[in-house]
């Protein structure tokens, strides 16, 4: 273990979640804490970012005074990063899911997770990446996903217009 190093488990990392107050704003400080740590010189900040069918690791590591190296691993060694949906689709659509299938799951469902699995992951890869390059808060930007995506998103297909226009 690298000294100053720090581990933490993060659930809820599926996109779906994100844009519905999931995960809930203690996940979101443990990321902020987990980017805090590794700002130390030489100290190493590991995520397990865990959302519906799937886990991964992400490694936040100090390597100067203005630099980081963001590490991202995926048990299953799928290339999610910088894919289309389209393309995480498709790898979806190839991955066995045998436990879950065995386990009474419908395939789709269980496909569209994964590929929700998949955006999520690249939505909070891109955050902390843009978090340790341009100081930008993680947790500013998964509240405003969730107000923009979530919570105004769902209010506009929930409420009709002419619900609106008297008040």
């Amino acid at each position: 273990q690298i000294e100053g190093s720090s581990i933490r488990v993060l659930y809820g990392i599926g996109l779906d979640s994100l844009k519905t107050n999931h995960p809930p704003l203690t996940c979101i400080e443990k990321i902020e804490a987990a980017l805090k740590d590794a700002s130390s010189a030489d100290a190493c900040s590991v995520m397990v970012l865990g959302a519906s069918i799937h886990y991964m690791a992400l490694a936040v590591i100090k390597t100067s005074d203005t630099s980081y190296q963001v590490v991202y691993v995926d048990p299953q060694n799928k290339p999610i990063i910088g894919k289309s949906e389209k393309e995480l689709a498709e790898a979806a659509e190839k991955m066995e899911f045998k436990s879950w299938i065995q386990a009474g799951w419908q395939r789709s469902k269980i496909e569209r997770l994964c590929v929700d699995t998949f955006r999520g992951t690249q939505k909070i890869v891109s955050l902390i990446v843009d978090s340790v390059a341009n100081g930008h808060s993680v947790k500013d930007a998964l509240l405003q996903l969730n107000l923009d995506e979530g919570f105004l998103r769902s209010f506009k297909e929930s409420v009709p217009e002419n619900k609106n226009k008297n008040k």
